[in-house]
């Protein structure tokens, strides 16, 4: 059986439910296959069979369902961690570790569990917690704003203790310099950072949080990497080869006795420090820093060109996502000319309707003024006048058609 996929669940849920309540301009896709259900044409396959789902559901009936499944999603979530770091206790063989100390441990992972859940929560009010209503009275609110609609500090800390078996630590007094020794060394172990790693992933996308940052923070950990494998490279390149010596630099460098008696065999990268240094007659920039050092000047600090506009705005949007600055202003403005738009079409339709009642008012008294006057008497002069032009109107013609 195939594993079933319940963030991808909870994603098209929370799209049905905010294509029912009309607000899906608070809806932020975590996969790309939503975004396509969400921005699909009317008439396209996946809003057909959107509309077959939603026929008979309601806004109820699925609230009940997404919180059931962001339960369920949480409490999975936090089993493996809690299972993780339970055996990796259970399994420190020491002397000086024994039962007590264990339960102190675990109480101690609870904790720190409990922190790193309430500031993932923080994220989640700072990101989602936005509200239209606040700028238009009429608008929809937000309906994931709190997240303790579904969840509360009470049932985190009632499922960390069902999957640690141990209670809550709320006397900090108990824990010594040595438990805090042990938990240090218990969160340095690559196996666990590992789990934890994958844990606060697992956390961002099921919150829809630090979308943006994760990027930069990889590609600067990337950049890292890179760096030290062409560092270990180059160290393995000078230790494999016989021929790299740097004998033929003592000509050169100027060194203290206390220095000749150092082995530079160990490490062969690290030369000796300069007293002296060596100076190219030919270069003029090493004379201008040799002057500069016998005066003791600082040199010229080169000024640094400030980063466009687009480029800092593009770093904000990694690192704050849509709590950025730029991107509130942007969404500000694009409400305010939808509520002026809205507005000025309401008084298009007003003025519409005020014109159709003239018309009709217009029709309704020229009925009223031909009844009135079909109804009145006049003079039989008057009568047969009438009469007169009537049939003169109606008369069909007589005469020959002449063709030329």
């Amino acid at each position: 059986m195939p594993k079933e996929n319940l963030l991808f669940q909870l994603d098209n849920k929370e799209f049905q439910y905010h294509k029912l309540n009309f607000s899906l301009r608070y809806f932020n896709p975590r996969f790309h296959t939503t975004k396509l259900i969400k921005n699909a044409n009317k008439n396209s396959k996946n809003s057909q069979k959107n509309k077959k789902k939603l026929k008979n559901v309601t806004l109820d009936s699925l609230f009940e369902e997404l919180t059931s499944l962001k339960r369920e999603i949480l409490s999975k979530k936090l089993y493996r961690l809690c299972l993780k770091f339970d055996s990796k206790i259970d399994n420190m063989n020491n002397d000086k570790v024994n039962d007590e100390d264990k339960v102190v441990l675990k109480q101690l992972v609870l904790n720190r569990f409990l922190k790193s859940l309430k500031k993932k929560f923080k994220k989640y009010t700072a990101e989602h917690g936005q509200d239209l209503t606040e700028m238009d009275e009429n608008a929809i609110a937000n309906p994931f704003k709190n997240y303790e609609d579904w969840i509360t500090e009470q049932d985190m800390i009632h499922e960390l203790e069902k999957n640690l078996k141990v209670k809550k630590l709320d006397d900090v007094s108990k824990v010594s310099k040595e438990h805090n020794k042990l938990i240090s060394k218990l969160y340095q172990d690559k196996s666990l950072k590992l789990v934890m790693s994958e844990f606060e992933d697992g956390m961002d996308v099921f919150l829809n949080i630090n979308r943006g940052s994760k990027k930069v923070e990889r590609t600067d950990s990337s950049e890292k990497k890179n760096q030290e494998e062409d560092n270990g490279e180059l160290d393995e390149y000078k230790e494999s080869d016989p021929n790299n010596d740097y004998d033929h630099y003592d000509d050169m460098i100027g060194h203290s006795d206390d220095d000749e008696e150092e082995d530079y065999t160990t490490n062969r990268s690290n030369l000796p420090e300069l007293e002296h240094g060596f100076i190219d007659t030919y270069d003029a920039e090493s004379e201008e820093e040799l002057e500069r050092e016998i005066q003791n000047e600082k040199p010229e600090k080169k000024k640094k060109n400030r980063r466009g506009q687009r480029e800092r705005r593009l770093i904000w949007e990694k690192k704050y996502g849509r709590s950025a600055n730029h991107v509130q202003k942007k969404i500000q403005e694009e409400t305010a000319n939808k509520l002026e738009r809205q507005k000025a079409y309401e008084e298009r339709v007003f003025k519409r309707l005020e014109r159709e009642q003239e018309y009709k008012d217009k029709q309704r008294a020229k009925m009223e003024k031909a009844k009135e006057y079909a109804s009145k008497e006049f003079h039989p002069s008057w009568e047969a006048k009438r009469i007169q032009e009537e049939k003169a109107k109606n008369v069909k013609f007589q005469g020959k058609k002449v063709v030329f």
